[in-house]
């Protein structure tokens, strides 16, 4: 039988409601929680040579400043990652793996980018660390396109760990994930694992995270979630819904009691200061297929009606949807309010 294992994204996914301004003492007591809940693989922020920092944030300016700042003591059984969006981090500075590094690294990018995706993919795991595949809006690759994807992965990366179907916006309901699944699953290489990231716009994260693990893959799952659902806009799949899941009906053992703990003491302070979950501008950000972003300007900055907002996010331009551009959306409402 398949394995399923979770990941945790709340010191990265987390991070991008208070600028992952989380401060060492809640940066650890987030990361303490994770390791005595038994989360299988937990990421611990951004690499980014531009906005990253030396301590106190979880987007970091390199990757050995996470072993001196918060990886101090990395327990046995856990894997432990950082995530570099496509072109904010030049791999050639990476230092190579050591036992006090962390053990992987995703790299998110666009699908104009996947091409040259593979060459830094390859630089990564020759330096010795795990590779996770994050093709962002997987659902805006054609079968054509994902297969081409999948076959360059096959044949240049086929020692990566993790395939991801990534759903940026939040928009898949479950048969556009069955599709993508068994598009992935009867194509991608035996040895390597299907990983699901979800954004809970339309509140479909834990139906989606049943659907991955109902499927019949032949491969292990991770799926991707974070304490609290902790999340920019909508937020994620909550980790301590899905553990619960797996503990009852997938002979599981994870602890929920730390993350409980550490809801009390840390996320309920953050959340009394940075609001995420369900809001109505971020559901039609997805059944408009575009960045949540736009939904959050045209609702929060140019106080528009819930009706003006969704009409401004079915007038943009397809090319536009993907990438937030203020001058965009500022030229669409004075063009039209």
């Amino acid at each position: 039988m398949n394995d399923f294992k979770v990941l945790d994204v709340t010191l990265r996914d987390g991070g991008c409601v208070n600028n992952f301004n989380f401060g060492s003492t809640y940066m650890e007591k987030i990361l303490a929680a994770q390791e005595s809940a038994g989360i299988d693989i937990i990421e611990l922020g951004y690499i980014d040579e531009k906005n990253g920092s030396e301590c106190g944030r979880t987007q970091y300016i390199n990757e050995r400043v996470i072993s001196k700042n918060i990886l101090h003591c990395k327990k046995p059984g856990i894997t432990y990652v950082a995530m570099i969006d496509y072109g904010k981090f030049d791999i050639d500075n990476l230092d190579s793996k050591s036992e006090e590094s962390i053990d992987g690294i995703r790299m998110a990018f666009h699908k104009h980018d996947y091409k040259d995706m593979i060459a830094l993919g390859r630089k990564i795991m020759d330096k010795g660390y795990k590779f996770y595949i994050q093709p962002m809006i997987t659902s805006r690759y054609s079968d054509a396109e994902l297969l081409e994807l999948i076959d360059l992965v096959n044949t240049e990366l086929p020692d990566a760990s993790v395939f991801y179907i990534v759903d940026s916006f939040g928009e898949m309901w479950p048969d556009d994930l069955k599709r993508l699944l068994h598009l992935i699953d009867h194509n991608l290489i035996e040895s390597m694992s299907i990983g699901l990231h979800s954004h809970n716009n339309l509140q479909m994260s834990f139906t989606n995270a049943c659907t991955l693990l109902q499927f019949e893959a032949n491969r292990d799952v991770i799926l991707d979630s974070s304490i609290m659902g902790m999340g920019k806009g909508a937020g994620n799949l909550n980790t301590e819904l899905l553990i619960e899941y797996l503990n009852c009906f997938y002979d599981k053992n994870y602890s929920v009691e730390p993350l409980l703990a550490v809801i009390d003491d840390v996320i309920n302070q953050i959340h009394n200061e940075f609001y995420w979950g369900y809001a109505v501008e971020y559901y039609l950000s997805s059944v408009n297929h575009c960045s949540p972003s736009y939904a959050g300007y045209f609702y929060h900055e140019c106080m528009l009606s819930t009706a003006q907002v969704n009409e401004l996010l079915s007038r943009m331009s397809e090319d536009k949807k993907i990438s937030f551009d203020r001058d965009y959306a500022e030229k669409i409402y004075r063009q039209y309010y």
